[in-house]
């Protein structure tokens, strides 16, 4: 079974002031690379959580909104998942779940991944650094050349959390269509 071309938004969360909204808008299509198309280039601002929060939801929300625009389909979005431990553990959790809950009023199917999935999928190591995740995303993803190098560390990671969304994607579409046929 071929699933065909797919849209799917890769985020890597994140709550800390000034680091970047890591929001990657990919294309995936049979025999192709996938290719990065579209992507949010801000930072996180120096404000109270919850207006960071709102911020980096509504760059999730304008990604999606610049998708069923110019392409009309977004078919996943994928998160990069977190747990409640550390500082900011919680407020990094919930900024997950608010993802995941606006994808779904969008009409959106959403998935979380956990961090050794996206490097598993990326690398073929659930231990991997990031570096390593960034260099493997970087030679199989088109799209780069065209992302400032500033950007692109933390654009990498949510490019390879939306290639784990797309495997996650196919497996789920594959289940459901064998489900199907063996009723009929």
């Amino acid at each position: 079974m071929d699933i065909g071309e797919r849209f799917i938004i890769g985020v890597d969360p994140a709550t800390a002031k000034g680091k970047r909204k890591a929001i990657a808008l990919v294309h995936f299509a049979p025999a192709q690379q996938p290719t990065v198309i579209h992507w949010c280039d801000e930072h996180i601002t120096e404000a109270p959580i919850q207006e960071r929060v709102n911020g980096f939801l509504n760059a999730v929300s304008d990604v999606i909104e610049w998708a069923k625009t110019h392409i009309g389909q977004v078919d996943l979005v994928a998160v990069e998942d977190a747990w409640a431990r550390g500082r900011g553990g919680a407020n990094l959790q919930y900024l997950v779940q608010a993802i995941v809950a606006l994808a779904e009023q969008c009409g959106i199917r959403a998935h979380r991944v956990s961090p050794s999935t996206v490097k598993k999928d990326a690398t073929g190591s659930g231990r991997a650094s990031a570096p390593e995740v960034s260099a493997t995303v970087r030679m199989e993803y088109k799209g780069f050349e065209e992302i400032p190098a500033e950007q692109a560390g933390d654009l990498e990671a949510a490019a390879a959390v939306s290639g784990a969304g797309f495997r996650w994607l196919q497996e789920t579409l594959l289940t459901e269509w064998l489900r199907r046929y063996k009723k009929r």
